[in-house]
């Protein structure tokens, strides 16, 4: 099934990937449509089932593409993370908006399958992703920080923080488009808050 699928050329395997992204991340499982799907992907509902043996085929194999981009594109290798949390989060957040530009509605998916419960025990791979986004504050170098801080409590202003910056970029992105995005621009931006920041947490 997933041979035959990746055989294509990327832009029309991207095609489809996005189109069912945006109509599971809107809908959740049960509500999506295939025929919308078919119809946005621009292919015939009997290709789609060529590739995918049915609906559920479809979207487990989604929840494993999302799943398998995040843990690679986004975290990669633990040892290549940044140990000052702020290059750290910079270098995170890049990468999200990279793989964003790609496939604009992955998150919104991801995020939907799991929270969606009608599918739950057909998802075998939640505790990777989960895995995953505690690599954030793994082999962080605390030592930078001013002393007599409250390290949790920095750590989750500085998570909110960025989380907040990424979520308000990839709305902008929505917005303006792919090809009016700019990923440099925003690297700058963002060094801007890692400024701020460290002024008020760093010796």
């Amino acid at each position: 099934m997933n041979d035959k699928f990746f055989s294509l050329e990327k832009e029309k395997k991207d095609k489809i990937i996005n189109a069912a992204l945006r109509e599971f991340g809107m809908k959740g499982f049960h509500r999506a449509s295939t025929n919308e799907i078919v119809k946005e992907a621009e292919i015939s509902k009997g290709l789609l089932f060529h590739y995918f043996k049915n609906k559920k085929t479809l979207y487990i194999f989604l929840f494993d593409y999302a799943v398998e981009m995040i843990s690679e594109k986004v975290f990669g290798d633990e040892r290549n993370l940044e140990e000052d949390i702020f290059q750290r989060f910079l270098q995170i957040t890049i990468e999200k908006l990279n793989l964003f530009k790609q496939h604009p509605d992955l998150f919104d998916f991801l995020m939907k399958a799991m929270e969606d419960e009608a599918i739950q025990d057909e998802l075998k791979n939640r505790e990777i992703i989960e895995q995953a986004y505690q690599k954030v504050f793994s082999g962080i170098d605390f030592t930078r920080f001013k002393e007599g801080l409250n390290i949790e409590k920095a750590l989750k202003v500085i998570y909110w923080t960025f989380q907040g910056f990424g979520e308000e970029e990839q709305e902008r992105l929505k917005r303006e488009g792919i090809r009016n995005y700019d990923i440099d621009q925003v690297t700058l931006k963002m060094k801007e808050y890692i400024q701020f920041l460290r002024q008020l947490f760093y010796k």
